[in-house]
């Protein structure tokens, strides 16, 4: 679901050469653990998705970035994550950051 959200917002940006596209996922995209290889091989693959498009757009003017959760720091502060993902979305595009690892 996240290629098709991010396919449709890109097509928008790419007029304006300006936006932010955040990719929400989890410590499996980078951490495989043998319970979990199925779920894993999707949040790797969203997280692939996310880097390409980064590769792309980013000279465009267009900053992708993947946030990755970790899964056993629960709950989360929500107004925490969302402070930090609009302060990703405001970095200076000479600093931009393709990934973000989040524990609470």
């Amino acid at each position: 679901m996240g290629w098709q959200i991010g396919k449709a917002a890109i097509s928008r940006m790419v007029t304006t050469k300006n936006g932010t596209i955040l990719f929400l996922g989890n410590s499996k995209s980078t951490k495989i653990l043998s319970e979990s290889t199925a779920s894993a091989s999707a949040a790797a693959g969203m997280r692939s998705f996310a880097q390409s498009m980064a590769r792309e757009f980013n000279p465009k003017g267009i900053h992708i970035t993947h946030i990755s959760l970790a899964r056993d720091q629960q709950p989360y502060n929500t107004k925490a994550v969302a402070d930090m993902c609009w302060q990703l979305h405001q970095q200076h595009k000479s600093t931009w950051t393709f990934e973000i690892d989040l524990n609470s």
